[in-house]
């Protein structure tokens, strides 16, 4: 453990970062925004939080998305 240790926290910085726990995901730049929808990481904290609180989330589109990423990256997580 203590040779990946570094590699742990850069990931779970990133995560907490692309999630929208540490900032929420509104207050980034647009065209980081972008970058961020395309990434599975707005689906740990960020959309569940913003479907509660309003009404602007496509719940569909979102569900989609969050099932096509669980998907492809079922082979990978079944592997280790």
């Amino acid at each position: 453990m203590g040779k990946i240790r570094g590699v742990v926290i850069l990931v779970s910085a990133i995560r907490g970062l692309l999630s929208g726990s540490l900032i929420t995901l509104s207050f980034f730049p647009e065209w980081s925004q972008r970058f961020i929808e395309l990434s599975p990481f707005r689906f740990l904290l960020f959309t569940p939080i913003n479907l509660l609180l309003t009404e602007d989330v496509n719940f569909k589109v979102d569900m989609v998305s969050a099932i096509v990423w669980r998907i492809s990256n079922y082979r990978e997580i079944a592997v280790v």
